[in-house]
């Protein structure tokens, strides 16, 4: 990587445009053929005539990355050095400006049946409610919720049941405060786990977390669908340097992805 960051400083004129088929590999189907080898590509076929073609290992060999540890190996960084959490790149792919005082989480809306008081999770998407209903939902969440404690909360819709959490914080956190575990039980039956910190500023936000999560609870209670919450991917905005910085270049990203968007926004 260090390499490859001289090499383009070298070259102020460097212009590069970079084509990324995300998630084309696939297995041999008919004559064991890929989808992309049977596949009529006539204008990628124009392109690669006049194009740098190849393997390109984006983490390490053996290892089947995300989108994000992927595309952070093909933008010239090393993945295994930089964890950038999933709900950074869920609130930087919707729009939200992440700061250094706020711990942003992936939300999921679900629903829940109550059994001696305790929440038990029927759906974790809440059958898939429309993004028209999650705006509803969040705009209600938003009216009602401006700050716990003394931690303002900012809300945002993703798709279908998936929103963003920002809980900001007066004060700039340290990359411990994200270690905390996701309340999501990734089965239905279950009871949602109670977010937990690893160390002492980790438990203040998983607090706040908690807090959120019983004050939705109590809001949402009359909701056909959409009457719980289930909080994931707890991260703190990293340090990462920038990428004009970094080699010399401007950028511009094209991408159809909220993940690829997120990047491009850090």
């Amino acid at each position: 990587m260090n390499y490859l960051k001289k090499l383009i400083k070298k070259d102020k004129k460097v212009k590069i445009i970079l084509i990324v088929l995300d998630g084309v590999g696939d297995l041999g189907v008919r004559e064991g053929r890929t989808p992309l080898e049977l596949a009529s590509t006539p204008n990628l076929d124009k392109i690669v005539k006049f194009s740098a073609t190849g393997l390109h290992i984006p983490v390490d060999y053996g290892i089947t990355p995300g989108s994000g540890p992927g595309h952070l190996g093909l933008f010239g960084y090393e993945p295994l050095k930089l964890e950038i959490g999933r709900g950074i790149l869920e609130a930087l792919g919707v729009g939200l400006e992440v700061k250094e005082t706020d711990v942003a989480i992936r939300g999921n809306f679900a629903t829940v049946t109550y059994e001696a008081g305790k929440p038990i999770v029927v759906d974790r998407r809440a059958g898939r409610i429309s993004t028209e209903e999650n705006k509803r939902l969040i705009r209600y969440l938003s009216e009602n919720i401006k700050k716990i404690d003394d931690v303002e909360v900012i809300l945002c819709s993703g798709k279908e049941h998936r929103f963003s959490l920002l809980l900001r914080f007066p004060y700039k956190l340290s990359p411990l405060a994200e270690k905390i575990n996701d309340t999501d039980p990734q089965a239905t039956g279950k009871e949602p786990y109670l977010p937990k910190g690893e160390n002492e500023e980790a438990q203040k936000v998983a607090e706040i977390a908690q807090k959120f999560i019983e004050i939705t609870g109590e809001l949402l209670k009359n909701e056909p669908k959409a009457n719980y919450v289930l909080l994931r991917g707890f991260s703190v905005k990293p340090d990462i340097e920038p990428f004009h910085e970094r080699f010399g270049l401007s950028s511009l990203a094209l991408q159809y992805t909220l993940c690829i968007r997120a990047l491009q926004g850090l």
